[in-house]
């Protein structure tokens, strides 16, 4: 297998990894580079900022293998903070077309989404910790159950909106007016106690 090492290839820029030939070809369609036998390293810098938008500079030893996709959104902002979540864990990450889905996000399907990149070496490390949040997820559920409002009167946890605020806000939704109401009134099942 033979590899185009320049990274200012059509293929290089469009695909963000180096064009891969067989051994019988000696250069590059796409550029006309002469192929060599061992895969590029990335040699280039990459200039990123963080979640918070500070600078930070990943340099060429970082990334000591190519870039693999391990995550893509529809959502930019759900992308940022996974990119966040690789960051602070001291993995280097780029973000690929967060420029275009955040001027239009119909255009999310048609760039394949926000991508999210990290060394292959990192990948698997990466990919965990944004896919093994188990324990996490349970104790946010656990505070969320611990947070539910209970009746007053009789203690119980199930309730129900008052139904007249609740048609005048999906009217008004509809209709695009500006009624707000105050705070929910919620309507006990048990002891039909109203708080």
């Amino acid at each position: 297998m033979k590899y185009c090492p320049n990274q200012e290839c059509p293929h290089f820029e469009r695909t963000g990894d180096f064009s891969e030939y067989n051994d019988s070809i000696t250069t590059c369609a796409d550029c006309g580079t002469a192929l060599q036998s061992e895969k590029p390293i990335y040699e280039r810098e990459y200039y990123e900022s963080d979640f918070m938008g500070n600078p930070i500079e990943f340099s060429a030893e970082e990334f000591d293998s190519p870039l693999v996709v391990i995550e893509t959104f529809t959502d930019t902002s759900l992308a940022y903070i996974a990119k966040a979540q690789i960051e602070t864990a001291g993995i280097p990450v780029v973000m690929k077309d967060d420029g275009v889905v955040s001027m239009d996000w119909m255009l999310s399907n048609a760039v394949g989404g926000v991508k999210l990149l990290v060394p292959t070496s990192r990948a698997k490390e990466a990919y965990n910790l944004l896919h093994n949040d188990s324990e996490l997820i349970q104790e946010e559920s656990k505070q969320l159950s611990q947070a539910i409002e209970k009746c007053p009167a009789c203690g119980s946890t199930e309730y129900t909106n008052s139904k007249f605020k609740t048609r005048i806000r999906a009217l008004s939704m509809l209709l695009a007016l500006p009624f707000t109401f105050g705070k929910n009134t919620y309507i006990c099942k048990r002891c039909q106690h109203n708080w």
